[in-house]
C-alpha cells in the first residue's frame, strides 16, 4: 500500500494498522479513516457506513506464489488444497 500511495504522489498519515479485518471493518464503518481492502473479499455491504471505490490509477495488484514440489512425498489434503487454490485463483482471474 505504501508504494501505491507513493506512485499516486502522496504520504499516507497512518494512526491504525491491524491484521484483523473486523477491526478495520469496524474503523473504517466508524469513519475513523479509510483503507485498502480487496473488494472480493470484504463481503457484503451493510448500510451505507462503507463505501468501495476502485481504484485504476496506479494499478493496485498483487502477486501471491504457491510453490508446489509433485515429486515430494504426497500429503493429501496439501494436494486438495493445492487444487482447490489454483481453480479458485483461476476463478478469480476471469473475473
Amino acid at each position: 500500500c505504501d508504494r501505491f500511495c507513493q506512485q499516486a504522489g502522496f504520504s499516507p498519515d497512518i494512526i491504525f494498522e491491524s491484521d484483523s479485518p473486523a477491526a478495520v471493518r469496524n474503523m473504517i464503518a466508524a469513519r475513523i479513516g479509510v483503507g485498502f481492502w480487496p473488494e472480493y473479499t470484504w463481503g457484503e455491504l451493510h448500510g451505507g457506513e462503507v463505501r468501495l471505490l476502485e481504484i485504476s490509477d496506479p494499478p493496485c495488484r498483487r502477486d501471491i506464489l504457491f510453490d508446489w514440489r509433485p515429486d515430494s512425498p504426497e500429503n493429501t489434503a496439501a494436494a486438495d488444497f493445492f487444487a482447490f487454490l489454483k481453480k479458485f485463483c483461476a476463478e478469480k482471474a476471469q473475473t
